[in-house]
């Protein structure tokens, strides 16, 4: 069996990434042998389709189970076409979030609980923000 986590570097012991198609790498994990190989999440740098990109990607490595913190619905529809179980992870390390699910503490998704397009980034600091300011354009040509 493959179990497939979403995470910030590849490292059994770096903190689980919430995005599933944003994030840097997947940990591709045998449960029972705790054998590990890490795969470079190409599609996280995608204008769009990164959610679908990401879980065809999953798929093709052999994963059955992925435990992520957020799934958009169409990264949700990709991964269960393909046949794949899905559990919602709560914060942690990839090595912990692997440890609940042996212990049977993880809860499967009933559906998506992010919108598409969730982890572009806007606001925040990163890329263009929606605009919260007062000003009329930063006062650029006023005096």
């Amino acid at each position: 069996m493959k179990i497939v986590i979403p995470a910030e570097r590849p490292d059994l012991d770096a903190p689980a990434d919430p995005r599933f198609g944003r994030c840097a790498c997947f940990a591709v994990v045998d449960p029972d042998t705790m054998e590990c190989e890490f795969l470079e999440n190409r599609a996280a740098a995608e204008v769009s389709g990164a959610g679908i990109a990401a879980a065809t990607l999953v798929a093709s490595a052999g994963a059955e189970v992925v435990i992520a913190g957020s799934l958009g619905p169409k990264a949700m529809d990709t991964l269960r076409a393909q046949g794949l179980t899905l559990y919602q992870g709560p914060a942690g390390t990839v090595r912990e979030l692997l440890q609940a699910y042996r212990d049977g503490g993880l809860t499967e998704y009933t559906g998506p609980n992010v919108g598409a397009h969730h982890g572009m980034g806007g606001g925040g600091g990163r890329g263009m923000g929606r605009g919260r300011g007062r000003g009329m354009g930063g006062g650029r040509g006023r005096r």
